[in-house]
């Protein structure tokens, strides 16, 4: 839907794509599914698992998954000031870099729906999603040219951060007599994440000559509520 309206928030200024699920469709068989990817001989195994459920006009539809991922970096870098008027190299670096990093997300998310004798199905749909990362990085510097010592001669790093997030959604739809529907849309939803790192700057003797610790921490909770009411005339 091309163009912003009064319907949307300010976010859609460039236009919106309005996707409308398959209705009719109940799914009813257990699905297990269990899935791993390799990358430099390291796993990153993962399972999925989807519920289906009905009693009477109450259906229900949980979705959960638990996932691993590894992951093993290697870098290089090569850095070089240089005098534009003379040409002259004033310093000349190379950093080799080395890290590992260890994710685990957790993901759930159940689905309700009633549906009423006059044919209203109102929906709600929770989304929670659990996530922690944590990571170790080595770089080595080797300076060839350069009056100025460099920063380091080994820098060492280790990390870890959490989230989490959590989103709820719901409509309600009424259709009235001569073709009018009233469609209401709510929402809810919250987030936290919080991140520790701690890095150690060592010389070429070995001796330890910086320490940097770094903490961040952040919250946010949003609410939403809407809602429209449409006929046809003529």
């Amino acid at each position: 839907m091309r163009g912003p309206v009064a319907e949307f928030s300010t976010r859609a200024i460039a236009g919106t794509i309005n996707i409308v699920l398959r209705e009719g469709y109940q799914q009813k068989d257990i699905q297990l599914r269990v899935t791993d990817s390799i990358e430099q001989g390291l796993h990153s195994p993962d399972v999925s698992l989807t519920v289906p459920g009905k009693t009477g006009a109450l259906s229900w539809l949980l979705n959960a998954s638990v996932g691993v991922r590894r992951e093993h970096d290697e870098s290089y870098s090569f850095d070089q000031d240089v005098v534009v008027a003379t040409g002259q190299v004033q310093k000349e670096q190379e950093v080799f870099g080395m890290g590992d990093r260890r994710s685990t997300r957790m993901h759930l998310g159940p689905r309700l729906s009633y549906k009423f004798d006059n044919g209203d199905t109102p929906t709600y749909q929770q989304f929670l999603m659990h996530g922690k990362t944590e990571a170790t990085t080595d770089s080595v510097l080797a300076q060839r040219i350069g009056l100025i010592p460099p920063e380091y001669a080994l820098s060492q790093s280790a990390s870890d951060s959490t989230q989490t997030f959590t989103r709820g959604f719901g409509n309600w739809v009424h259709k009235f007599e001569g073709g009018g529907k009233a469609d209401v849309k709510f929402g809810v939803g919250g987030g936290r994440s919080d991140s520790d790192s701690e890095r150690f700057h060592y010389n070429a003797a070995g001796q330890v000559t910086d320490r940097f610790v770094d903490g961040d921490k952040s919250s946010s909770t949003n609410y939403s509520f809407g809602g429209k009411y449409t006929r046809p005339y003529g």
